[in-house]
């Protein structure tokens, strides 16, 4: 059988009536057992002693069995009417556990009725609300909508105007559907393009990572190792491809040489601090060294150069704060560097100078482009530099960072101002490792002229 369900009203008056009903039917049996008892006590004599003789006892005895067995006869009739008054009792005992349980399932479906009711009352309570709160907005619509026929038949004869607004509803509704339509498809295809794109992308993520992983496995080349298999590719038949060895000795033989220039002062290779390009001076019996930034230096030596002129280009290894060892001296270029180093030279007489249209600045450099990047007095270089026959450009600092790397990649060469331009676009040329892209401290014009110069040998423009 399953579990009963208590009920979840009182029923201690079932339980006290049912005690009372056992208990009545015990007090019976007691009452019924004690009558018994007395019966017997009632029909048994009591004898004396000195009375008492052998035919009474004989005629007693008689009495007694007759007795014994009447009540014998009474005590079984007794029981059976007990048996069948317990029989009785049994039947009524289960017919009432049916009924208490019958009375259980009773009131635990009055307890979910009651319930059920209680819900019914409330969702009841709820439809009369919405019923009324549906009513008011109905009404409330009504009246709006006879305000406006009213309106419209007032203005335009209503149904006139009515039917009008409705077909411009209408097509409005036919337009609206035809642009979300022609959105929707244009959406697909944009989706379409992007899957495209990252397919792409993802593709070409595959063959750079395998590329940088090629790049990888040669970063840790050692320089005669690339030397030895150069060697060793040579033949009859690809010499002239590796012409170029022949600069690479040259640079070689120059930085040992620089390196002897080092030696014959009191320092060292272990005091060289960086490489310097600029231009070498006589200063009285010395030399200086002035760098593309305007920097002075002692020169301590330098090679031997017969065609030794002022502003004679070189490259020099810097061994102290205030002293550099001259290592070469670029003779190709002597000409077009000691017009650039009056030019660098001459900042201070510019400014004094009157007549804005000096020899200097008529000097022709090139006809390749320049960009300018800067947020101060980019119009005065961008001008200078032209008069000098570039074609020069100015971008400013500090607008749009798209646009500006866009041309800065286009561009021969790049002058970033540092100081007026954002840090983006002096982070992305130091990133670049490539002398198209010349960065200025306390830009000038002088300045500015004098790196271009630079950069145009130093790319074979």
């Amino acid at each position: 059988m399953g579990r009963s369900i208590k009920s979840k009203f009182p029923t201690s008056a079932y339980n006290k009536n049912k005690d009372k009903q056992n208990q009545i039917s015990k007090n019976q049996k007691k009452e019924n057992k004690k009558e018994l008892i007395q019966k017997i006590k009632e029909n048994t004599p009591i004898h004396k002693d000195g009375d008492r003789g052998q035919g009474t006892d004989d005629q007693h005895d008689t009495k007694y069995k007759d007795l014994y067995r009447e009540s014998k006869k009474e005590i079984k009739n007794l029981e059976k009417e007990i048996s069948k008054k317990n029989n009785d009792i049994k039947k009524v005992k289960t017919e009432n556990t049916i009924k208490d349980k019958e009375l259980e399932e009773l009131r635990k479906e009055m307890y979910e009725l009651r319930i059920a009711n209680n819900r019914l009352i409330e969702n009841y309570s709820l439809l009369e609300k919405r019923k009324k709160d549906i009513e008011y907005e109905l009404t409330q619509d009504i009246q709006i909508l006879r305000s406006e026929l009213e309106q419209a038949n007032a203005n335009l004869k209503g149904k006139e105007h009515i039917e009008k607004r409705y077909e411009n509803v209408k097509k409005s509704n036919e337009n609206s559907l035809k642009k979300m339509e022609k959105q929707r498809r244009t959406i697909e295809q944009k989706d379409n393009e992007c899957n495209n794109l990252r397919r792409r992308l993802a593709k070409a993520e595959e063959e750079f990572e395998s590329l940088r992983e090629i790049s990888r496995s040669y970063e840790n080349l050692s320089p005669a190792f690339l030397l030895h298999s150069l060697i060793e590719s040579i033949d009859i038949s690809n010499y002239k491809e590796f012409s170029l060895a022949h600069d690479l000795d040259r640079k070689l033989t120059r930085i040992e040489r620089g390196i002897r220039n080092v030696y014959r002062t009191k320092h060292t290779v272990n005091d060289i601090t960086s490489e310097l390009y600029g231009n070498v001076y006589s200063k009285g019996e010395e030399y200086v060294f002035v760098d593309i930034e305007g920097f002075e230096y002692n020169v301590s030596s330098m090679p031997h150069y017969d065609g030794f002129t002022e502003g004679t280009p070189a490259k020099a290894y810097r061994v102290s704060e205030s002293d550099v060892v001259v290592s070469y001296f670029y003779k190709k270029y002597s000409k077009e560097f000691s017009v650039e180093s009056e030019i660098s030279r001459s900042v201070k007489s510019t400014k004094n100078n009157s007549n804005p249209q000096r020899e200097e600045d008529s000097y022709i450099i090139g006809d390749f482009n320049v960009l300018i990047v800067s947020a101060h007095d980019g119009i005065k270089y961008r001008d200078r530099l032209r008069l000098h026959g570039l074609d020069a450009h100015l971008a400013d600092g500090f607008e749009v960072k798209s646009r500006t790397l866009d041309l800065m990649k286009k561009a021969d060469v790049v002058i970033i101002c540092v100081g007026s331009v954002a840090h983006a676009y002096s982070d992305y040329a130091k990133q670049q490792d490539d002398p198209k892209y010349q960065i200025i401290f306390n830009a000038n014009e002088e300045k500015i002229v004098t790196r271009v110069i630079y950069a145009k040998h130093i790319l074979g423009l």
